[in-house]
């Protein structure tokens, strides 16, 4: 019952409709990404830092725990470890010498409280 004229103008529509409702392309993939280990120039500061300060010290002659805990931070930011004991410290000169501990005892630091502390010494 459609008109011959009317044919070419209905095939053209439906052209047109399945045109419009074609699905687009997905854009090609990237190109694959460069995995290869690159060097990398890193500038470091190097200056050497400048020395602390003398330290305060109290009644019986110790470093304040300030001076405790910036010799410790620093020898840990130099050296890249925790320093073993408190003679390191003093002998690699993070820390000034001590004087003698009272008789029987022994100081011990206790870095997590950026401390000296006088213990009992062992019994020999």
């Amino acid at each position: 019952m459609n008109p011959p004229a009317l044919r070419p103008l209905g095939a053209l529509m439906v052209a047109v409709i399945l045109a419009a409702c074609k699905k687009e392309e997905p854009p090609p993939p990237p190109p694959p990404a460069d995995v290869a280990p690159k060097e990398v120039e890193l500038k470091i500061d190097a200056q050497a830092r400048p020395p602390i300060a003398p330290p305060k010290l109290n009644d019986q002659g110790l470093p304040d725990i300030d001076y405790i805990y910036h010799a410790t931070r620093r020898f840990l930011d130099e050296q890249k470890r925790p320093a073993r004991d408190l003679e390191e410290l003093i002998a690699l000169g993070y820390l000034p010498k001590l004087p003698p501990p009272p008789a029987g005892k022994k100081y011990v630091l206790n870095q997590r409280a950026a401390m000296i502390q006088i213990v009992d010494a062992p019994k020999k």
